[in-house]
């Protein structure tokens, strides 16, 4: 099942993952992850990494104010992604779609397509021009595909509603006994 979170009140599903800049887990080069060791540098070789790669303006990092915010959360996430180790899991049952840059050396490109791997539902990758940031470049062209893919989703879900939560509903505002009759049968 693809719940995420569920109640006596609600059920949350999830109808697709978006992934961006990343090689599938169980193809990405995990020891080069180690080796980098990004989460473990100083904050000025940190900043110093980050402006190089392309992805934080100079006047952006030179703010101490706003890199005294930011950089505990990247810390964290690049320490999430240098420790991590792919475990085999079953195919999760929702779409995957894959966006990347196609210059993007960050990556290895041409397992992009192993996304696949991960869903029996249906999987779509999308290319873009550019290198690890493209989303720079192209941002309203993404957010206007996210408002699609948020559309599709939203068609999806209001079947979902009448189908799943109205009849939950109703089954909530039965007595106990009568409740409990009904599961059985």
């Amino acid at each position: 099942s693809s719940d995420v979170c569920s109640s006596d009140l609600f059920i949350v599903r999830v109808k697709g993952l978006i992934v961006s800049g990343c090689s599938p887990l169980h193809l990405r080069n995990e020891s080069k992850y180690h080796e980098m060791a990004i989460s473990s540098k100083n904050d000025d070789d940190l900043i110093d990494y980050l402006v190089g790669m392309g992805g934080t303006q100079k006047e952006v990092a030179a703010n101490k104010n706003i890199m005294k915010l930011v950089l505990p959360a990247l810390r964290a996430d690049y320490a999430a992604v240098e420790t991590y180790h792919y475990l085999p899991q079953d195919p999760l049952p929702f779409k995957i779609f894959a966006l990347t840059g196609d210059q993007d050396d960050r990556i290895e490109l041409d397992v992009m397509p192993h996304w696949k791997d991960f869903t029996s539902d249906n999987f779509e990758i999308k290319w873009y021009p550019g290198g690890h940031f493209y989303l720079k470049s192209i941002y309203c062209e993404v957010i206007l595909w996210l408002i699609n893919f948020q559309k599709e989703l939203a068609a999806l879900e209001i079947l979902h509603l009448k189908m799943i939560l109205i009849p939950a509903l109703i089954l909530k505002q039965m007595p106990l006994d009568l409740r409990q009759r009904e599961m059985k049968d």
